[in-house]
C-alpha cells in the first residue's frame, strides 16, 4: 500500500511539474527606439529607428504616454505624432525566434507589437552625411547657449564596487555643435558614440552640458 501511495504520489509530482512547468512556454522580449516623424511618401507618420531608418508603425496593442509620470495609459488610445520618442516593445514565444526588420520602403516588423510607449515629445533625430541632425526643446540648461557651442549628452550612474562602496559616474554618450537655436529648439549636428539605440533607450535620463561645464 505505501509503494502503491509513494509511486502514485511520484506521478502527480510530475503530472504537476509538467502543467505548472512543461506548458509554461519561455517567453523572448525585444525593444526598438526610434522617433516618430512624418513620411511624405506614404502621407502618414512613420517611425526612425537609427539601426534601421524608416519603419512602419507595427500593428500593436496599443500606445501609452509616460512622459507626464504615466506608467500605462488604461485607454491606450494616445496618437502617435512626430517627435515623439518611442519603445516599441515586442514579446513572443521562443520558438518563433526573435524579431525581423524586413528591408523595404517603409521597413517593417515581422510581428505585431505589444505596448507601444512614449517616452517623451519634441524630440527629432534624422541621417546626415557626418552622422545626425538632433533638435530638441530648449531647457534651463540650455537656454544660454548660443550657435556654435558645443553640446554634451552625459548619462549619470551610480557604480558601487566590490567592497560596497558607490561613487557617481557619467559616461558621454553624443556631443555635438549648435547649427540652428530658434523658438526655443536647438538643432544640433550630433555624433553619437557607440550604439545607437543606447543613446535613444537612455536619452531621457541624460543632462545636456555645454562644453564649458
Amino acid at each position: 500500500m505505501r509503494k502503491t501511495c509513494a509511486l502514485l504520489f511520484a506521478i502527480l509530482t510530475v503530472l504537476f511539474c509538467f502543467v505548472t512547468v512543461g506548458c509554461t512556454p519561455d517567453y523572448g522580449y525585444e525593444t526598438f527606439y526610434g522617433v516618430v516623424k512624418f513620411s511624405k511618401i506614404i502621407n502618414g507618420p512613420i517611425i526612425y529607428i537609427p539601426e534601421y531608418g524608416e519603419v512602419k508603425i507595427p500593428e500593436n496593442e496599443g500606445y501609452c504616454a509616460c512622459f507626464d509620470g504615466h506608467v500605462e495609459n488604461e485607454e491606450r488610445r494616445y496618437h502617435l505624432r512626430p517627435g515623439d520618442l518611442v519603445r516599441v516593445n515586442f514579446k513572443y514565444a521562443k520558438g518563433a525566434g526573435g524579431v525581423t526588420v524586413m528591408e523595404k520602403y517603409p521597413a517593417e516588423f515581422d510581428r505585431k507589437a505589444g505596448l507601444i510607449e512614449v517616452l517623451t515629445q519634441n524630440v527629432f533625430l534624422d541621417k546626415n552625411d557626418t552622422g545626425y541632425v538632433l533638435s530638441f526643446q530648449s531647457d534651463e540648461k540650455t537656454e544660454s547657449a548660443s550657435v556654435g557651442d558645443t553640446l554634451h549628452f552625459y548619462y549619470y550612474y551610480v557604480d558601487v564596487n566590490e567592497y560596497g562602496v558607490s561613487r557617481e559616474c557619467k559616461q558621454l554618450y553624443a556631443d555635438g555643435e549648435i547649427t540652428s537655436k530658434a523658438d526655443d529648439v536647438i538643432t544640433v549636428d550630433l555624433t553619437i558614440l557607440g550604439e545607437e539605440k543606447r543613446f535613444l533607450e537612455r536619452y531621457v535620463s541624460m543632462q545636456i552640458e555645454t562644453a564649458e561645464e
